[in-house]
């Protein structure tokens, strides 16, 4: 039955593409002649424009003559020195053809260049209006002239008419005449009025006049096109013809002659092209029956599944029983971080080295902050055919849970501190008491142990004020700041302490993006950090502060060759209350982290023990945070 209904939907579309084809067969010819129609309109468009621009550079290049021999005479009666070397100079610079020299009996005394056809350019001179005027301008069909009396000289600056005529052709028509010339399926291009033809290329000379050619006259007169298959000289052209306006002016009619052998081979060509279409899409249709009733259902459900994998933010792969991946989806790649090639050679024991081989395994990696599920598939003798490996990400939940607990601690804290502080003020005032209404002689040791007593006191204050204000909700003062600037003004504060620790500082700028933060908390997340840099390098050490600016955010990065920090150590740092510093409360990188995701940013942190360290404050950079 499915093989019956595979022939019947193979016919019937064999007979739809047959329609298809006679059908565009009939409209071929029309869409053939408006091809050719187009193309007419375009070398028009193209005409028109190339003689305008023609006509333009003719005025622009006379203007520019004339502005070139007035230079070249301003300059040369500001500095009327006659030498070869003068004379060539102001010949290029001014784009002249040349110069000539005359006594004032008009005996030549020097010209540039040397070939100078002295005849040709004095035709047409009159003595009598230089000697009237002293500058006197003047032109012939050979040049363009300015006499001008200089001292005891007379100095003829001209420019040759070929000169200017190779500059307008080379800027007008002459390149696409040269094309028409050499296109073979141009029979013949004429611009005619009633006059006769004023402009053409490869005119043949038994071209008919408009007065001659009723249908001609009509388009003429009544500004509309026409096309129509002539003979001229012995061979079958097709005519296209249409009104023909240059600079807003009605210039008369455009005949352009197409080859027939050419408009022949084009329909022949769109006829071939068309069948070998429809042929074509035939056999796409007959594979696509194939495969559509041959494996409709291994598709659904192959559909189905990739449907599933893909919209799934989970990655997901399949390991068969030697541990060797056989499948993933896109989203395990890229959770991690691997290509599609690496992948292949990656075991599943290299992931999870202590999986048990039959049953459920979960592991949670909270360094790269991943958790693993592995799910074992067991075939019908229960035996391990392969490993579903199910890797989500848990920075969400993470983010979450330090939320949680750092709201939960806030509030602990401001509880905390409101009883701390009540008998630290009432110690304080005690001590103040004590020194102000008692008798204590300054070598009594009484009186420095409250002195001691009250420094401690106030350092007591201190922290819990810090304390309270790093647990209080941030609030960010956004202002534009230039990035490269901030860290330059940062790094000045730590200049002596770099120099007296012989601690070198280098600085690399891929990028100084002006963005919208809170300048004053970045500059003590900054601080923060770079005074962190200087505590874990012992002497002689490096400090490196880079900025990278990418499509959606901009990296900050600190970097140091200290004593870096051990897994364990990288695990935990950014929570409060933990340190390594024998002196440390445990406050700075959690209060960076807190103003990097204030912002909406990320603290990434990267670091080996007895190598050194790397912080990244990755700061998102969209249109919303540009200034």
């Amino acid at each position: 039955m499915k093989e019956r209904n595979f022939y019947v939907a193979l016919l019937i579309s064999a007979l739809v593409l047959v329609l298809s084809f006679l059908l565009n067969l009939r409209f071929l010819k029309s869409s053939v002649d408006h091809v050719v129609f187009e193309d007419v309109k375009t070398l028009k468009s193209v005409l028109v424009s190339s003689l305008h621009t023609a006509i333009k550079t003719q005025k622009e290049q006379e203007f520019y003559v004339v502005k070139n021999l007035l230079k070249a005479e301003e300059w040369l009666s500001e500095h009327p020195v006659f030498n070869y070397q003068n004379l060539r100079w102001l010949k290029e610079v001014t784009e002249i053809s040349g110069i000539l020299l005359f006594d004032l009996d008009l005996k030549p005394v020097g010209m540039f260049p040397p070939d100078a056809k002295i005849d040709s350019i004095l035709a047409g001179f009159e003595h009598d209006a230089l000697n009237q005027q002293g500058i006197y301008p003047y032109e012939n069909d050979y040049s363009i002239n300015l006499a001008s009396r200089i001292g005891n000289k007379i100095a003829v600056l001209y420019v040759v008419r070929s000169d200017i005529m190779n500059r307008r052709l080379t800027a007008g028509t002459g390149e696409l005449l040269n094309s028409l010339e050499r296109d073979r399926k141009i029979a013949y291009l004429a611009l005619q009025d009633t006059q006769g033809i004023w402009f053409g290329v490869k005119v043949p000379e038994d071209l008919s006049d408009l007065d001659e050619d009723p249908p001609l006259k009509k388009v003429f007169e009544g500004k509309k096109s026409y096309s129509r298959v002539v003979e001229v000289s012995g061979e079958e052209v097709l005519e296209i013809s249409m009104p023909f306006e240059l600079l807003g002016v009605y210039r008369g009619i455009m005949r352009l002659g197409i080859s027939r052998t050419y408009y022949t081979s084009a329909y022949r060509g769109f006829v071939r092209n068309l069948l070998l279409l429809h042929l074509l899409l035939f056999v796409l249709v007959a594979i696509a029956l194939s495969l559509i009733y041959s494996r409709k259902r291994l598709q659904l459900k192959l559909s189905s599944f990739d449907t599933l994998l893909s919209n799934v933010p989970l990655g997901i792969a399949i390991f068969d029983r030697d541990d060797t991946l056989i499948f993933a989806n896109e989203e395990f790649y890229k959770i991690l971080r691997i290509s599609k090639g690496k992948a292949k050679e990656i075991k599943l024991n290299e992931i999870l080295p202590d999986l048990p081989v039959l049953e459920v395994y979960v592991k949670r990696d909270t360094l790269k902050k991943l958790r693993y599920t592995a799910v074992p598939v067991f075939s019908a003798k229960d035996r391990r055919s392969a490993t579903l490996l199910i890797v989500e990400s848990t920075v969400m939940e993470d983010k979450i849970e330090r939320a949680e607990r750092i709201e939960l601690l806030g509030e602990m804290s401001a509880q905390v501190a409101h009883e701390i502080k009540n008998p630290l003020n009432s110690i304080s005032m005690i001590i103040q008491r004590l020194n102000s209404e008692f008798l204590i002689h300054p070598e009594m040791e009484s009186k420095e142990l409250l002195s001691i007593l009250m420094r401690e006191t106030e350092k007591i204050k201190e922290i819990v004020n810090r304390f309270v204000s790093i647990m209080a909700p941030l609030k960010i003062n956004w202002e534009c700041v230039d990035l490269c600037e901030m860290v330059d003004e940062l790094l000045a504060e730590f200049l002596a302490e770099f120099r007296a620790r012989e601690i070198d500082f280098r600085t690399v700028y891929k990028a100084c993006p002006r963005i919208l933060i809170d300048r004053f908390r970045f500059k003590e997340v900054l601080r923060n950090l770079i005074r962190n840099s200087i505590e874990a390098i012992s002497q002689r050490g490096e400090i490196k502060v880079a900025i990278v600016s990418k499509a959606e955010f901009v990296d900050v990065i600190i970097g140091d060759n200290g004593v870096g920090m051990g897994r364990e150590e990288l695990m935990k740092a950014g929570n409060p209350f933990y340190t390594t510093k024998a002196k440390g409360l445990g406050f700075g990188l959690f209060f960076v982290r807190k103003v990097v995701e204030a912002h909406g940013g990320e603290l990434i942190i990267k670091s080996v023990k007895n190598r050194g360290t790397v912080v990244v404050l990755r700061i998102p950079y969209g249109k919303d945070r540009r200034c």
